[in-house]
């Protein structure tokens, strides 16, 4: 266990030094305080347009951290060969695996904390009361962070940092068009096995879930939890028997 806290402790240090950190807090910042002035001015726009708008902006932000931030630590720790550094003091590749993720995972909840607490100040401040949806809705983008944050990191084991870029942007709309194409023809057997094991991120929607929902239900909470949990816990699987056998 310490061998992956010091792992995980390491990737939030690299964070520290990641000016796309930097600049992900600055712009998400700028463009909230600035679309908060605008919804001061604007009354039609304090309510639930201010939502949607705020947390579209925390999730692309995010969406687009996660992608590069993965992709560019794992891509330069093989290629720097200070992956060395760790499997030569007796640390196993799973110790390895789970320490970089749980470290992924942790910089980015971080950063959707921080900029997520400036969205609930804002809205707080424009309607004079604390929107608990937001904060529902902050939670469901640190689970669907957790599951993009698997899937990238498999595929970063198996591709090089171009291919896992665009082969998870493919697989991220490929998911909801298939879901579509099941749920519309009443398709079965293949499709239907390909949807089981392709990440669903449609869950983890804030407008359908929370914004455009009369009332957050407590089931599909626990729902939404245990998918997040068994789907990135299956990938995870996936990387270390792909990590195991594969040549450093």
């Amino acid at each position: 266990m310490r061998a992956i806290w010091q792992i995980s402790r390491d990737v939030l240090l690299e964070a520290r030094r990641n000016q796309l950190f930097l600049l992900t807090l600055g712009l998400s910042f700028t463009l909230i305080l600035l679309f908060t002035a605008v919804s001061h001015v604007e009354e039609s726009l304090k309510n639930r347009l201010f939502s949607e708008i705020s947390m579209t902006l925390l999730w692309l932000m995010h969406f687009i951290l996660a992608i590069f931030f993965v992709t560019e630590s794992l891509y330069t720790d093989v290629k720097d060969k200070s992956i060395y550094f760790y499997l030569v003091r007796n640390v196993s590749r799973q110790q390895y695996l789970v320490g970089k993720y749980l470290g992924f995972l942790t910089a980015i909840t971080v950063s959707i904390l921080v900029s997520g607490l400036t969205v609930l100040l804002c809205s707080t401040w424009l309607n004079s009361t604390l929107d608990v949806k937001l904060v529902w809705g902050l939670v469901f983008l640190i689970w669907e962070m957790a599951l993009i944050v698997s899937v990238l990191t498999l595929l970063s084991f198996m591709f090089s940092k171009l291919i896992t870029v665009f082969l998870f942007l493919f697989l991220f709309f490929f998911a909801s068009l298939l879901e579509y194409l099941s749920i519309d023809s009443g398709m079965n057997g293949l499709l239907s096995g390909l949807l089981f094991l392709a990440p669903n991120f449609k869950y983890y929607s804030y407008m359908e879930m929370i914004v455009h929902a009369k009332a957050i239900s407590s089931k599909y909470i626990v729902f939404l939890l245990g998918y997040t949990g068994c789907m990135s816990l299956f990938y995870l699987i996936a990387t270390s028997l792909q990590f195991r056998s594969r040549e450093l």
